[in-house]
């Protein structure tokens, strides 16, 4: 059996937060999900996650500074990245 892929969310939108772990969990992936940069971080740098989604906007910083901040970190190097820009 596949071992599950542990998700840390970081949205502070709700119902877009809902709808991303809503998918993510319906695919059978393991989800944590923060609404700030800096519980995040706190997460991130706690847990053992494999995939990390990310805000770029959020109420106390920006996204990509946080996955900066990540990346940086090299107990963090197993974590993936994924990032999507967008503009409206």
């Amino acid at each position: 059996m596949m071992a599950t892929a542990s998700i840390l969310l970081v949205e502070d939108t709700p119902d877009i937060a809902q709808y991303i772990r809503d998918i993510l969990v319906g695919a059978g992936w393991s989800v944590q999900h923060e609404e700030r940069a800096a519980r995040g971080l706190a997460a991130a740098k706690g847990g053992a996650f494999d995939i990390l989604v990310c805000d770029r906007m959020l109420p106390d910083g920006e996204g990509l500074d946080l996955v900066e901040s990540l990346q940086e970190n090299v107990l963090l190097e197993r974590l993936r990245f994924l990032r999507q820009l967008t503009q409206t």
